[in-house]
């Protein structure tokens, strides 16, 4: 072709596969050697870090994304991958979208197969790799989820590291320091005073934050994440897989006695949304949620329980400070309300 051709890269790793060849640099250092022996001019590159090319939606690889907006606009001619697993692993997806690439007169390369998709032979050939593709990753998917139930059949965790615990030498589970705040949430709920969101608001009252390895910070507990814990059987002693449950080798944190109490007063607030109704007692204390509204930054003012599952203060207090902590305004005490 005697035109410049504008060219796009798009590399993918999953997750399992961080190492050499399989890297980004080393896709993307094959990728542009292509097209620079060729003269081809590099618009853009696209990398998807830690998705799988077995996806069924488009939608859930950003960059797979974008690139074919931008090819449906027209920016590019042609797209190189450093192997076609890297961009489908879905026979169907993969064979619809050269088809389009070729109604928009794109070509598509891959500089490990070097084959003409454009001629009839490369076209079966194209079919071919895609079905074997598709194959070697269901079939490494199903050799993983052997792995992966034979580990908690033995009583090892399957997973990230819930919340409140650590891994030892040996890779088993063993209290962290924040073991005290999952128990605390138990402790909390089993009451049947309080909802996700009381937990939460009340944890990050205290100074209690939700750890994060992935991130290697920490976050403001939210219901979701409190509801999360409370539904773990981990904590239990109870190691999951595949929606079977296993004995595991860890120490539980909460007895069985505390996880069926919880259990009780959970299942039937499930198509509440987790809400709780509030006591008879404190009803009057909670008439202004929802109608007061902080004179600081004008957020909504919640009810808010004193320390202790007894709650014998109560209070209202702003809940963007309770969410984000970035309202300087104090916690006001029901009893004060009272007088004015």
């Amino acid at each position: 072709m005697t035109e410049t051709m504008r060219t796009a890269i798009y590399i993918r790793v999953s997750s399992d596969e961080q190492v050499e060849g399989y890297s980004l640099d080393a896709q993307l250092r094959a990728c542009r050697a292509y097209a620079d022996m060729r003269g081809w001019i590099v618009v853009d590159i696209y990398a998807d870090e830690g998705l799988s090319a077995f996806k069924d939606r488009i939608e859930d690889r950003p960059q797979l994304t974008r690139l074919l907006a931008d090819v449906r606009a027209g920016l590019v001619n042609a797209v190189i991958v450093h192997k076609l697993d890297r961009f489908f692993r879905r026979a169907h997806l993969l064979l619809q979208t050269v088809e389009e690439f070729e109604r928009r007169g794109v070509i598509l390369v891959s500089i490990s197969e070097q084959i003409d998709f454009s001629t009839p032979i490369g076209r079966v050939m194209l079919a071919n790799l895609a079905a074997f593709a598709e194959y070697y990753s269901r079939n490494l998917g199903e050799e993983t989820r052997k792995g992966h139930r034979e580990k908690a059949r033995q009583g090892k965790i399957v997973g990230p590291i819930p919340v409140g615990y650590r891994k030892d030498e040996q890779g088993v589970l063993v209290p962290s320091s924040d073991a005290e705040v999952v128990v605390l949430i138990f402790q909390f709920y089993a009451t049947g005073q309080y909802s996700y969101g009381d937990i939460a608001a009340e944890l990050n009252r205290r100074g209690h934050r939700l750890p994060s390895v992935k991130y290697t910070t920490s976050f403001l507990y939210s219901k979701g994440s409190v509801r999360e814990i409370l539904r773990n059987p981990i904590y239990r002693g109870i190691v999951r897989c595949t929606g079977q449950e296993y004995p595991g080798l860890h120490t539980p944190l909460i007895d069985e006695a505390t996880w069926q109490a919880v259990k009780q007063i959970r299942e039937p607030r499930a198509g509440k949304g987790g809400r709780v109704s509030i006591r008879p007692k404190d009803e009057q204390a909670a008439l202004l949620t929802e109608i007061a509204y902080c004179a600081h930054c004008g957020n909504p003012m919640v009810y808010q329980p004193g320390d202790g599952v007894e709650r014998t203060r109560h209070y209202y207090q702003c809940s963007r400070r309770v969410n984000w902590r970035d309202c300087s305004a104090r916690m006001v005490s029901f009893a004060f309300i009272r007088t004015i």
